[in-house]
C-alpha cells in the first residue's frame, strides 16, 4: 500500500504512525546501528542523511562508517578519556604491587619491632582496593569482548557484516556497504517488526520477475509509501542491464507518492541505495504529488509498466487517468487485489476483467508478512 492509505485497521493502525515516527529519522536500527543515531530513532532529514549537526552526509562518508563500526568499541566517559583502559589497568596493577609490598614490610616490622599495625592496615585496605578495582577492569574487560563478539555475530547473521579472508590469510569482518541490498533488508526487517504495509518478499519477487519478463522502458508506480516496491523494481531493472549489458541513465522508474511525509521517506531510501549502488543513479524519480494529476505530464503512450500500490478503491480512477498514457501491451500490476476483491478494488477488477481493451490474470500469493492470508497481484495486459 502507498500514498499513505488503504488499508485502515488491517494493515495500519497504530503501526503507521510507529512507523512514520520511527522512519522520519530513519529506522535503520539493529545491530548495525543505521544509520545515523543507532536504535530506532532517526533525526528529520529532508534530502539526505545529516550528522549531528544537520549536515548532509554521504552513506559511505568516513565518519558515518566510523559510528557504525563504534558499536564494537567501549563508549567513551570522563574516565576514558583521562585514563584509557591500559594506563588504568596498568596503574592498578602497579597500586596492587606496591599495596602487596608495603603490606609484607609493614606486617613484618610491626611483628619484629612491636610496633602498631597502622601502617601494615593501611596497605591493607589499599591492596584489597587495588585489586578490587583491577578485578572489575578485568571482568569488564571480558564482558565488553564477549558483548563486542555477539553485536558482530548477529550482524553477520542479519547480513549486515561480511566474512572474508585478507591479503595476510586471516579470516576478519567489516561491515557491508549502505546499497541497494542493505536498504531492502532493513526495509524488510522493518515490516516484519512493525507489520508495515510494504508489498513484501513474497509479491515483491513476483512483481520482480514481471519486470524481468516484459523488459519495461519506463515505469510508474503509483503509492510509493517508504520504497520497497520501488526499490524491488529498480533491482529487477539492474539485472535486466547486467543480462543486456545496458547501462540507461535517465529515469526509468517516476514512484508517485501523495503523502509528503512518505514522499521525503522514499526519497531519502532512494538516495541511500543509489549512492551505495552507482549503477542504480539517476535510474529512479520520486513525485510528490496527487497521481491522477500528474498523469498529463507523460506524453502519450510513454508508460509501458503501471504498477498500482495505493488506496485500493482509488485504482479505477488512477488507471482510466493513465490509459492514454499507456503504451499498447502495457503492462498493468495491482496490489492486494485479493484481500480487496470484495471490498475496494471490486470496480477495478470488474473493469480490467470485462473491458475489451484489456485482459487479465490473478496471481496468487500472501499478504506481506502473513503467510496465513491469502492475498494476490493482478496483472493486466492492455491492448486498445
Amino acid at each position: 500500500m502507498g500514498e499513505g492509505g488503504g488499508l485502515t485497521g488491517v494493515k495500519y493502525g497504530s503501526s503507521l504512525t510507529t512507523g512514520i515516527r520511527k522512519v522520519i529519522s530513519i529506522k535503520m536500527s539493529g545491530a548495525r546501528g543505521g544509520v545515523w543515531e543507532g536504535g530506532d530513532g532517526l533525526s528529520k532529514i529532508p534530502t539526505g542523511p545529516q550528522n549531528r549537526r544537520g549536515q548532509v552526509v554521504r552513506a559511505n562518508d568516513d565518519d558515518v562508517r566510523e559510528r557504525l563500526e563504534s558499536e564494537l568499541k567501549d563508549p567513551k566517559n570522563f574516565l576514558e578519556y583521562f585514563l584509557p583502559r591500559p594506563l588504568r589497568k596498568w596503574l592498578f596493577a602497579a597500586g596492587v604491587t606496591s599495596t602487596g609490598l608495603g603490606s609484607v614490610i609493614s606486617f613484618s616490622q610491626a611483628l619484629s619491632e612491636h610496633k602498631p599495625f597502622d601502617t601494615a592496615g593501611v596497605n591493607a585496605i589499599g591492596l584489597l582496593t587495588f585489586s578490587a578495582l583491577l578485578y572489575y577492569d578485568t571482568i569488564s574487560g571480558q564482558k565488553r569482548v564477549e558483548s563486542r563478539k555477539k553485536v558482530r555475530d548477529r550482524q553477520i547473521q542479519m547480513g549486515d557484516r561480511e566474512v572474508y579472508v585478507d591479503q595476510d590469510g586471516a579470516t576478519v569482518t567489516r561491515l557491508k556497504d549502505v546499497d541497494l541490498e542493505w536498504i531492502l533488508k532493513r526495509l524488510e526487517r522493518w515490516g516484519q517488526q512493525d507489520q508495515m504495509p510494504f508489498l513484501g518478499p513474497k509479491k515483491g519477487e513476483i512483481v520482480k520477475s514481471l519486470v524481468l519478463e516484459h523488459k519495461p522502458e519506463k515505469i510508474v508506480e503509483v503509492g510509493s509509501l517508504a520504497g520497497y516496491s520501488t526499490l524491488k523494481m529498480a533491482e529487477a531493472l539492474l539485472k535486466l542491464d547486467q543480462i543486456q549489458g545496458t547501462s540507461a541513465r535517465e529515469p526509468r522508474i517516476i514512484t508517485i507518492e501523495k503523502d509528503w511525509l512518505w514522499f521525503l521517506v522514499t526519497s531519502r531510501f532512494v538516495y541511500q541505495a543509489a549512492d551505495g549502488t552507482p549503477e542504480m543513479r539517476g535510474m529512479v524519480r520520486v513525485w510528490q504529488g496527487d497521481a491522477i494529476s500528474k498523469f498529463s505530464e507523460f506524453p502519450e503512450k510513454s508508460i509501458d509498466f503501471l504498477f498500482l500500490d495505493a488506496v485500493p478503491s482509488e485504482y479505477l480512477s488512477y488507471l482510466k487517468s493513465a490509459e492514454p498514457k499507456l503504451k499498447p501491451g502495457a503492462v498493468v500490476v495491482a496490489d492486494n487485489a485479493g484481500i480487496f476483491a470484495e471490498g475496494g478494488l471490486r470496480d477495478y477488477l470488474d473493469y480490467v476483467r470485462t473491458s475489451p481493451k484489456f485482459s487479465s490474470e490473478y496471481i496468487e500469493s500472501t499478504l506481506e508478512w502473513r503467510d496465513d492470508v491469502p492475498d494476490g497481484i493482478e496483472v493486466t495486459r492492455y491492448h486498445p
